[in-house]
């Protein structure tokens, strides 16, 4: 209540149309039918109206943001190196010698770095021995 008079309710029920004049401006018309939900200061009736709307000032540019960088690639998927580092990419290897396997430098099968003689060829369960 307000001043002695109590405020009334109603529900609003319409349509409307709106029509793009220019790229910033618009004229629009509505319509409603309003049905009171209280009875002491309200009661059936239209409500019209037409109208011009546009922006004022200018038109904020949209800010885009830069994408994220694409993920890293590991072709031999070990992730000790990426692509980008791996001084072997396609082949898995270790991050001591920079992504690359493990080397055997006589071909004997065992790796260097288990090999007591890692020049000359050697047998598998004498550690790379013998020597000459």
């Amino acid at each position: 209540m307000y001043s002695g008079t109590y405020f009334g309710a109603f529900i609003p029920t319409g349509l409307g149309l709106k029509v793009n004049l220019f790229d910033d401006a618009h004229l629009f018309v509505t319509s409603q039918y309003r049905i009171p939900v209280t009875k002491t200061t309200t009661a059936y009736h239209f409500f019209n109206q037409f109208g011009i709307a546009g922006r004022i000032g200018k038109k904020k540019e949209p800010v885009l943001k830069p994408l994220p960088p694409p993920p890293p690639v590991d072709t031999d998927k070990r992730w000790y190196h990426i692509d980008s580092l791996d001084t072997c990419p396609t082949v898995p290897g270790v991050a001591k010698y920079d992504g690359c396997p493990v080397p055997d430098t006589d071909k004997d099968g065992i790796n260097d770095d288990d090999d007591k003689c890692p020049t000359v060829p050697g047998l598998a369960r004498y550690p790379g021995m013998p020597c000459t």
